[in-house]
């Protein structure tokens, strides 16, 4: 074809010259470039952002690759620029990076005023009676058609924290290797002693152990792993969680597990609520340290009834204060001194309680009676001798910051006690009541 006929049919049939190239942004579907991808002459190539590199972890900077392979990564990129020019002339947009789907969530809600979120990997078995005493929710990473109750040990002492629970098992009547499980026994009483501080860590929790529930056999014929467990109290409401591990058990799923301890929380109660028969009076930062305050509880319905709330300075020392892998009493302390006290007669007449702030001591309008600032008798007409000790109160802290306040307990301490609460106060030398 001549020159003169090769212009005459490009007159005819005109061709748009193709844009320029944009930029490439990504160097690899799934890994974000911290700038353009350089080869320099120490073949050096610039780190991704996100680390998302398998098991062979994050690149370092500086590391060396053969002149084969930095030969070859020219070529891919100028591969890569004249498939980039061909699209554009042919306008068709490349394929979007592909994205994992993200992990569904789930959240149980228990009637005791709990909750926790947990991913579509952990799956809820559901709400088992494991004792007379608690109950029991649990999470697995496996189906669990079989399970294994626990038993308590012969001649050991029961407590709350020490409860069978129902293992679940899998379809082979055992745990599986890579599998793990949530176990939450949720404990029907009130506990006297602090609540737990949030969010949960599975670094909280004790050390491992075989559980004393499932005997030798169940161990190796189940392959039972080592558990974990620990106290978890808000409100004064207490919930056991044990977690168990396999061997074999892959690090998302740990992670997982974690999270999902970490989501444990308690619904936020409003002052003025009851909890058992205690009663939430609200910010503990409306009562100083050495404040006297008067409020009129509600206790089991009772509206009017007269009781003092003390925040005293030093700790208050008490047989309740430790749970076992659970929180202690932190220092500073409150409690209560109400209207009620001790008395040898099976009655105790109605005391109008008052407080006399300049010496900080309780004493009742109607009776002869004085009590100290921890509700040990100082003075009693001869009259009225069958007069004992007020009982007081018990008070704490909850998680989310506010006084809760218990009837039926109070103080009752002695003098080396007193003084661990009250360091700086001269107590009386000779109180009537201990």
């Amino acid at each position: 074809m001549t020159r003169a006929a090769m212009r005459r049919l490009r007159a005819a049939d005109p061709v748009a010259h193709p844009p320029a190239p944009r930029p490439i942004d990504t160097v690899i579907p799934g890994w974000e470039s911290v700038g353009p991808v350089r080869i320099d002459a120490r073949h050096t190539v610039a780190e991704p952002m996100d680390g998302r590199y398998g098991a062979g972890g994050r690149s370092r900077s500086g590391s060396r690759v053969s002149s084969g392979l930095a030969a070859g990564l020219a070529v891919g990129v100028t591969i890569a620029v004249v498939a980039f020019a061909l699209v554009a002339v042919h306008a068709v947009a490349p394929p979007a990076p592909t994205t994992g789907t993200p992990t569904s969530m789930h959240q149980y809600a228990d009637t005791q005023g709990w909750s926790l979120t947990y991913p579509s990997a952990l799956h809820l078995v559901g709400e088992l009676a494991s004792t007379a005493l608690t109950r029991q929710v649990t999470l697995t990473s496996f189906a669990a058609p079989r399970k294994l109750a626990g038993r308590s040990p012969a001649g050991e002492r029961q407590s709350v924290t020490n409860q069978p629970y129902v293992l679940p098992l899998d379809a082979a009547g055992r745990f599986p290797a890579d599998g793990v499980a949530l176990i939450l026994q949720p404990f029907g009483g009130f506990v006297l002693g602090p609540d737990s501080a949030f969010p949960l860590s599975l670094d909280q929790f004790g050390r491992q152990r075989a559980e004393p529930f499932f005997s030798t056999a169940d161990d190796r014929r189940a392959a039972i792993p080592p558990a974990q467990t620990h106290a978890v109290v808000g409100y004064s409401q207490e919930i056991t969680v044990t977690v168990l591990i396999g061997a074999k058990a892959p690090a998302a799923l740990r992670s997982d597990l974690a999270n999902t301890i970490a989501s444990l929380a308690f619904r936020r109660l409003a002052p003025g609520s009851q909890v058992d028969g205690a009663e939430i009076l609200g910010p503990a930062s409306a009562y100083p340290v050495g404040s006297f305050t008067l409020f009129h509880a509600r206790f089991g319905g009772n509206a009017g009834e007269p009781v003092y709330l003390v925040h005293a300075p030093g700790r208050l020392g008490f047989g309740h204060q430790c749970l076992n892998n659970g929180p202690c009493t932190p220092a500073g302390s409150f409690y209560g001194i109400g209207p009620g006290y001790n008395t040898r007669l099976g009655h105790a007449p109605v005391c109008r309680l008052r407080l006399d702030r300049p010496l900080d001591e309780f004493y009742c309008a109607n009776m002869g009676v004085r009590w100290d600032r921890v509700g040990r008798v100082i003075a009693r007409p001869a009259s009225e001798s069958f007069v004992g000790s007020n009982g007081g109160l018990y008070a704490k802290v909850t998680w989310d910051g506010q006084v809760m306040i218990v009837p039926g307990w109070g103080p009752q301490l002695s003098r080396p006690a007193v003084h661990q609460l009250w360091p700086a106060w001269h107590q009386p030398n000779e109180p009537l009541s201990r």
